[in-house]
């Protein structure tokens, strides 16, 4: 799809694993709530982390890399790291609705295997639904006003995924 980009090895090893080094030392918080089907625009249950251990690197370095890389000029929004385990599915929702703002998510799971905790995105004008495997060190860009949503993994592990909400130009 045009709108949307799926790039696999996105960050070199040694990054990568400084990544995953930060994000271990991280504290999820419990993102959940009992009625979260009440309101099917939120992305609610799952855990979360704010990434105050290292704010610098992860509103700063980071975006640089991926600016450089994707050969862009985002402005950061916000940066949060988000974890879902077995059936903390999110319902469909829009990051934004800024039609210029972009979502990346970066899938950081050490051991996946076909296992579930894909991300699903629904195409505007197209009966489509694209459906994107959450492999260690690749990142998905797409337009944050796409409705997508994101499942936990069948087993124990926890589905790891560092999201970046930008803004691209003016807003």
């Amino acid at each position: 799809m045009e709108n949307i980009q799926i790039i696999d090895d996105f960050f070199d090893e040694p990054i990568l694993h400084e990544i995953i080094d930060k994000i271990n030392k991280e504290t999820y918080f419990c993102n959940c709530t009992n009625n979260h089907n009440l309101n099917l625009n939120t992305d609610i249950p799952f855990w979360k982390s704010k990434l105050n251990n290292d704010r610098i690197y992860f509103n700063d370095y980071l975006p640089n890399i991926i600016n450089s890389k994707l050969q862009q000029n985002y402005k950061l929004k916000r940066v949060y790291l988000i974890g879902q385990t077995y059936q903390q599915n999110s319902n469909y929702h829009e990051d934004s609705n800024i039609s210029t703002a972009i979502t990346i998510c970066l899938y950081l799971n050490n051991n996946y295997t076909d296992n579930d905790g894909y991300l699903y995105i629904k195409i505007p004008g197209q009966k489509t639904i694209m459906t994107i495997e959450p492999k260690m060190n690749r990142i998905v860009v797409f337009p944050a006003i796409y409705r997508h949503r994101g499942n936990g993994l069948n087993d124990d592990e926890l589905r790891n995924c560092l999201a970046f909400k930008f803004v691209n130009g003016t807003f």
